[in-house]
């Protein structure tokens, strides 16, 4: 399960200690049995190592079900060979905030900044004080689903 509330921000904040940035490009195959999400994630710290990842998502909102399955390289460009279309490209930067972390998604196709923070309960994330810098929250809005976003720039 996935415990997660999504928020626009214009930008973070200096003083936050970065964990991770990643280069994201994914795309989504629509099929009878269900979607999936087919992922490559680039390190831009360090070594620029590359993970692939199918993904499967149920539900909306605050609760979903996921779950996760990494790729080969080879697995992975047998699953995206043929596939038309255009990739949806983010750059993903991870900081620590208290306890947490928080997941910094710039899309590089739309005018746009999420940041994304996971929970481990329903409680926590209910409870979770929200930064004055975090804009509007987004966790129920379809529009800013980043499946959304794709469609968008596929119609």
């Amino acid at each position: 399960m996935e415990i997660e509330r999504r928020f626009l921000v214009a930008e973070v904040p200096d003083g936050f200690k970065m964990l991770a940035n990643k280069l994201i490009q994914q795309y989504y195959v629509e099929t009878p049995e269900g979607d999936y999400r087919l992922r490559e994630e680039t390190n831009l710290l360090g070594d620029q190592s590359v993970q692939y990842w199918k993904t499967v998502k149920r539900g909306q909102g605050l609760v979903r079900e996921e779950s996760n399955l990494q790729l080969s390289s080879p697995e992975f460009k047998d699953l995206t060979t043929g596939l038309s279309g255009k990739w949806l490209r983010k750059v993903r930067t991870v900081y620590g905030y208290l306890d947490f972390r928080l997941e910094v998604d710039t899309f590089l196709d739309f005018q746009l900044r999420v940041v994304e923070v996971e929970f481990d309960s329903v409680e926590r994330a209910v409870s979770f004080q929200v930064p004055a810098w975090f804009g509007l929250e987004i966790t129920d809005q379809q529009d800013y689903n980043n499946y959304s976003l794709w469609k968008q720039l596929n119609d």
